[in-house]
């Protein structure tokens, strides 16, 4: 018999990869949100019901992520309640998180399966449609050949038409031309400068590895001036991060450069000070 499988499991619906959570928000949320599902209760006890959990996130941060931090799980959780994916109670020494539908997405009768009934209509479907093509396909031949001789007719009128239609066309407004290429020929400068500075910022990096992947998220968040000076205070306030503690690394730098912005309001919280700032916040 096969070894059973400790600390048992927990369902995630297909449907999370098609959310707004997974394609727009941080990686980092989540981390965060998947560790929630797998913490709270599967069933009920003395304590909780099914769905629900305790959290203490101040003193869970290294077991969630190396990489993260207080102010990722506070704007998270506040994005999960905001779409009523959870409800929070407070309690001593943290909080009581309650996932909704937990019991609707944990059951596995509520997804669809495809039955062979539903296969056999869906292949008899399938063989009426082909069928019907087949028919519509002959019936575009016959009409294709009664049809080929007015065709054919027509194609030396269609010809003048055209031609007539080139010699009535205006010349090209050259004034036109010439904004579209000083136009072309900024969006080159531009590109050339963010260039310049993607190399400046990732010189900085502390672990310079995936640089195309790493540019090509640099490429699609920095629009701006603002965006340019909001990701050089992130990577001094990471940098920073990361003496706080030894057993601290520093991501890959695809991976930073994808959640960058997480770090441009980061405040760094003194270790006596992080259970009043998860109580304040709950």
């Amino acid at each position: 018999m096969d070894e059973k499988i400790k600390n048992g499991a927990f369902q995630i619906a297909r449907q999370l990869f098609d959310s707004e959570l997974w394609i727009e928000k941080p990686s980092s949320w989540k981390i965060i949100w998947i560790y929630i599902l797998g913490k709270v209760n599967h069933q009920d006890n003395k304590q909780f019901e099914r769905g629900e959990g305790f959290f203490n996130f101040t003193q869970e941060l290294k077991q969630i992520g190396r990489d993260i931090t207080y102010d990722m799980i506070r704007h998270s959780m506040t994005y999960f309640k905001r779409n009523g994916m959870l409800s929070t109670t407070k309690s001593t020494r943290g909080i009581i998180v309650k996932v909704l539908k937990y019991n609707k997405f944990q059951k596995l009768e509520n997804y669809k399966i495809i039955k062979a009934q539903d296969k056999a209509e869906a292949e008899e479907v399938e063989s009426t449609s082909n069928s019907t093509i087949l028919n519509l396909s002959t019936t575009k031949s016959t009409i294709k050949a009664q049809n080929k001789t007015v065709v054919e007719e027509g194609k030396e009128y269609i010809k003048d038409i055209i031609k007539a239609q080139h010699k009535a066309q205006p010349k090209h407004n050259e004034s036109t031309t010439i904004n579209k290429n000083v136009k072309n020929a900024n969006n080159v400068k531009t590109k050339e400068i963010y260039k310049e500075k993607f190399k400046e910022i990732y010189k900085s990096y502390p672990n310079r590895d995936s640089k195309k992947k790493a540019e090509e998220h640099f490429n699609a968040s920095i629009k701006t001036e603002k965006d340019w000076q909001d990701i050089k205070t992130a990577l001094v306030k990471y940098k920073k991060h990361l003496t706080t503690e030894k057993w601290l690394r520093p991501k890959s730098a695809s991976t930073w450069f994808n959640n960058w912005i997480d770090w441009v309001d980061y405040i760094e919280p003194t270790k006596t000070q992080e259970d009043k700032n998860w109580n304040a916040y709950n």
